[in-house]
């Protein structure tokens, strides 16, 4: 009781007083699902930078969270007649310990409880590793689905779903056999949309990012405000890039100086070596 007060306390000084908050604080369990998963709500967990590098603390509460959330919506009736709710979920194997059995009953079970799910990976590797049988309960009961570049064995079970369209007289396996190697050999940013009859491929476009700059310049009184509410500091740094920080640690060459006069008098300059600067300190988290 203590710390739910403390706690209490300090989300009424750090976040702008209002109505949905003053409900959430004054709840018996402090987090209400219910209100959180309340029609026209966007309820978005941000848990892309965690303290001090504790990624394990990160996919702890990302777990935790994602295991209350799931179990509260799949404890609706069934058929539902509530409002829909989508679940999306960046970087999935992060979570994959709650996903990887119950990504079958959101998706299927869970459509006549109004609920669907987009789940967002980077490849199927990482979900192979947390289960095996994951990709392919995804696989299986995914209407819609983006494809990139795939190793062989998820490329073939993709390309069991494949088939001739009508009219088209080839065998089923010179279709899977050519869908398999044109998802193989996708370059970067080449994508497939598999949807039931028919496929599509595509390149993503380039990001304008001077537009982000400009709509940044236009609507900085109204991001200033969003910060405030959110008690996010106004100086948040910028995301730097691998090759950015591969380039900040490579070892530079020794930087010489001239030095001070010879001790024999004779105005010789000598030259010093400055020391290289140490090595950044290497921790199990990177």
């Amino acid at each position: 009781d203590e710390l739910k007060a403390s706690c209490v306390s300090r989300m009424r000084t750090v976040f702008a007083a209002s109505p949905s908050l003053e409900r959430m604080l004054s709840a018996p369990t402090c987090i209400d699902f219910a209100e959180l998963l309340a029609p026209g709500r966007i309820c978005l967990v941000d848990l892309g930078r965690p303290i001090g590098g504790l990624s394990m603390l990160r996919e702890f509460y990302a777990n935790l969270l994602a295991r209350l959330a799931i179990d509260h919506l799949l404890a609706r009736p069934s058929p539902s007649r509530e409002h829909h709710v989508r679940v999306v979920i960046d970087e999935a194997p992060v979570v994959g310990t709650v996903l990887a059995d119950r990504t079958e009953d959101l998706l299927t079970t869970g459509r006549s409880r109004a609920l669907s799910l987009v789940q967002i990976t980077q490849g199927t590797t990482l979900m192979h590793a947390v289960d095996p049988t994951w990709v392919h309960a995804t696989v299986g009961n995914t209407p819609t689905k983006l494809v990139g570049r795939l190793g062989a064995p998820d490329a073939e079970h993709i390309a069991r779903e494949q088939a001739p369209g009508r009219g088209v007289e080839e065998s089923l396996g010179a279709v899977r056999g050519r869908f398999t190697g044109a998802t193989t050999n996708l370059v970067d940013r080449e994508f497939f949309l598999l949807r039931p009859g028919g496929r599509v491929r595509f390149r993503a476009v380039d990001i304008d990012v001077a537009g982000w700059e400009r709509a940044a310049e236009e609507y900085r009184d109204e991001i200033d405000a969003a910060r405030r509410r959110l008690a996010l500091p106004a100086d948040l740094p910028p995301r730097r890039t691998l090759e950015q920080r591969h380039a900040e640690l490579r070892p530079q060459a020794p930087r010489r100086r001239r030095g001070q006069q010879g001790a024999n008098g004779n105005g010789a300059a000598r030259q010093h070596e400055l020391p290289m600067p140490a090595a950044t300190p290497r921790t199990r988290w990177g």
